[in-house]
């Protein structure tokens, strides 16, 4: 049984309800802290995503400019084989066209995606419940 500071029994329904005040408080500070936790880790994700978005842009435009360096080489390489550099031309662009649908392909592939969650179920075409198995 709960005793007072003073050693006499408390009336253990006010004792009860400064227990459950106690916890209520305690309940809210926490609440706040995992609060504040939360927006520190959306800023750091943010600034994380921002990173990558640069690093990305930075990977396409040099991969834009190596694939023109490419092209022009591969024209002016088969230019004298083909006797024209129109042709030439074609085959390069046949040829970097070709590369590009298996690329197509390849992504198309990667994104498939199967849904475990219910609540990304809600999502998907078909019939509500349809997991796509």
């Amino acid at each position: 049984m709960l005793k007072g500071a003073t050693g006499a029994n408390p009336n253990p329904r006010i004792e009860i309800s400064r227990l459950i005040e106690k916890l209520m408080a305690d309940g809210r500070r926490w609440a706040s802290a995992e609060s504040e936790v939360a927006k520190l880790e959306l800023v750091d994700l943010k600034n994380r995503v921002i990173r990558a978005a640069a690093w990305a842009m930075l990977a396409l435009s040099s991969g834009l400019c190596a694939l023109i360096a490419l092209s022009q080489a591969g024209i002016a390489l088969l230019t004298p084989v083909l006797g024209s550099t129109g042709l030439a031309a074609l085959v390069v662009t046949g040829l970097l066209l070709a590369i590009a649908a298996i690329a197509i392909m390849a992504m198309r592939k990667t994104l498939s995606w199967q849904t475990e969650s219910i609540f990304f179920r809600w999502f998907t075409r078909g019939s509500g419940m349809d997991t796509g198995r």
